[in-house]
């Protein structure tokens, strides 16, 4: 399946990335998730699964492990494949 990723997608992704870790701006998880969902949005498997994260993890909102499972699961029905090992 293709799927069409817009360039605002990515940098709204990676500008999530960096105020999650900190990186060259001021940490903020709320902020960070805000930018990583509204990514999500534009179906960027990456951001989806970051929602996922998110959820699981309570990074910038409350932990939820049904919604954390749901985006997960829409995330690997793009295609996407976690590169984490255990």
């Amino acid at each position: 399946m293709y799927v069409k990723v817009s360039f605002k997608s990515k940098s709204q992704h990676s500008l999530g990335n960096a105020l999650r870790y900190g990186d060259g701006v001021e940490k903020n998880e709320t902020e960070s998730f805000k930018w990583i969902f509204e990514a999500s949005k534009a179906n960027q498997k990456e951001s989806i699964y970051s929602v996922g994260l998110a959820y699981d993890n309570g990074f910038g909102v409350s932990v939820d492990k049904g919604k954390a499972f749901t985006y997960y699961k829409k995330a690997a029905e793009l295609g996407y494949v976690c590169k984490r090992t255990v």
